[in-house]
């Protein structure tokens, strides 16, 4: 973990070297929003003025270093992983709600894919509620806008838990339940085939899978092979970077 780097052209030269040990398997560059070269001070400028900046000068870097970046990823067989943020744009009449990613239009072209999150837990539906009714992470929406190894424009939501990640027993628990495998009887959680009574509540499912890691791993590849996810030799490139979490 690197930190506290200044200057986007330093880092960019220490990402491109460590892809190019062959060492490592995922680059993490945290955040377009801030990797921002340094812009030269140009004559009758204060040089310890920080409101300093040059129209252009983040979509620039981004269209020079990316393309070079990439290839040497695709060389040594390195996932790079890009970080972005929203920004409100400047142009209020246009479309698409006035959201705007930082750093042009050089991150689409180069991306083989591009994940959109969403989380607003200020909205009911997006808020996962601890036992005593407090707010303890959120629904996140994840939409792929953009997919070279696959089918595009794909949507699914994942529990992320302040303080903890995505959870992968919650996250189970609500799939096992979309997918018929378990139903729910009023507040109690049954097989969908023996109705035979499992637990009273999703939050004791979730803690089943917990406590059963035999259970949580047979029901996950049961609700892997609803999805067609299965290994074989046609998807086998897919399947190596499955994740299912």
């Amino acid at each position: 973990v690197l930190d506290g780097i200044d200057d986007a052209t330093v880092s960019a030269n220490i990402a491109k070297e460590l892809v190019q040990t062959g060492e490592l398997g995922v680059v993490i560059i945290d955040s377009i929003a801030s990797w921002k070269p340094t812009p030269p001070i140009k004559k009758g400028e204060n040089e310890e003025d920080i409101t300093v900046d040059r129209i252009g000068s983040h979509a620039q870097f981004l269209a020079s270093t990316l393309p070079r970046l990439s290839h040497k990823c695709y060389q040594n067989d390195v996932t790079l992983i890009l970080l972005n943020q929203g920004r409100k744009s400047i142009n209020l009449m246009g479309a698409g709600g006035g959201i705007k990613a930082y750093g042009g239009l050089a991150l689409k072209h180069q991306a083989s894919i591009i994940l959109k999150l969403q989380g607003q837990v200020e909205y009911k539906n997006y808020r996962i509620l601890g036992d005593d009714n407090t707010i303890i992470g959120q629904w996140v929406e994840v939409t792929c806008v953009k997919n070279k190894t696959a089918i595009p424009m794909q949507k699914c939501k994942i529990p992320l838990i302040l303080g903890h990640g995505v959870d992968p027993y919650m996250e189970l628990a609500n799939l096992v339940i979309e997918y018929g495998i378990v139903k729910m009887k009023g507040s109690w959680c049954q097989w969908a085939d023996t109705e035979e009574t499992i637990c009273q509540g999703l939050s004791n499912l979730q803690q089943k899978f917990v406590d059963d890691q035999d259970l949580f791993l047979s029901l996950r590849e049961k609700v892997i092979t609803i999805l067609g996810l299965t290994y074989t030799e046609e998807n086998k490139f897919f399947n190596k970077y499955l994740l299912l979490v």
